[in-house]
């Protein structure tokens, strides 16, 4: 009897005051490494699924599902762990731009100068730093079309972890397979 009286109070106390997953209803981006709501400018429509059963929102772009497979199954294998593809939707945006000197893809959305710096980059006025992928809640993952940093997002979301780059381990299986500058059309991009 006693034992059930502490398992109701972790039930209740996991709902009200940890993030116990990522179908939460009280959900923050904080918990993947964010500031807090900066995706929620995005839209998510997922009417389209991959042959491997992930929504996923194209933005009225030609995105390749075969490419959203290939990338989930590459770092489910590295991670030797199974990933639900039915817990998360895609969404690629539609709205990037090019970053500061034109070699990559990011997104609309301000990133903290904390972590540009980290990378060895130098944040300005004319030059703000971007997030190149992150997560709306509960469960979005936002991308650019070229799906470099998808992998992160992925690792972020399915391990529920801020920072993938700090086990190398980990940052191995989110480290990009795709070009900086691709559309997402070619699902062998960067092979």
């Amino acid at each position: 009897m006693r034992f059930l009286g502490r398992t109701i109070t972790f039930i209740v106390l996991c709902g009200i005051v940890a993030n116990c997953g990522p179908s939460q209803e009280t959900c923050s981006s904080r918990r993947w490494g964010y500031a807090g709501h900066e995706f929620d400018v995005f839209d998510t429509n997922a009417s389209f699924k991959t042959s491997k059963g992930i929504s996923y929102d194209p933005s009225g772009m030609p995105i390749s599902p075969e490419l959203i497979d290939r990338l989930t199954d590459e770092t489910e294998i590295c991670l030797r762990r199974d990933i639900d593809r039915s817990t998360f939707v895609v969404k690629i945006a539609d709205n990037w731009l090019p970053n500061c000197d034109k070699t990559e893809q990011v997104l609309p959305v301000l990133g903290g100068a904390a972590g540009c710096i980290a990378k060895s980059l130098t944040p300005t006025e004319t030059c703000p730093c971007r997030y190149r992928a992150g997560i709306k809640c509960p469960n979005q993952l936002v991308a650019t079309p070229n799906f470099y940093l998808y992998k992160d997002v992925l690792i972020r979301f399915v391990l529920d972890i801020q920072n993938p780059w700090a086990d190398p381990a980990i940052a191995e299986c989110a480290s990009p397979t795709t070009t900086p500058l691709s559309d997402g059309t070619d699902p062998r991009n960067g092979l």
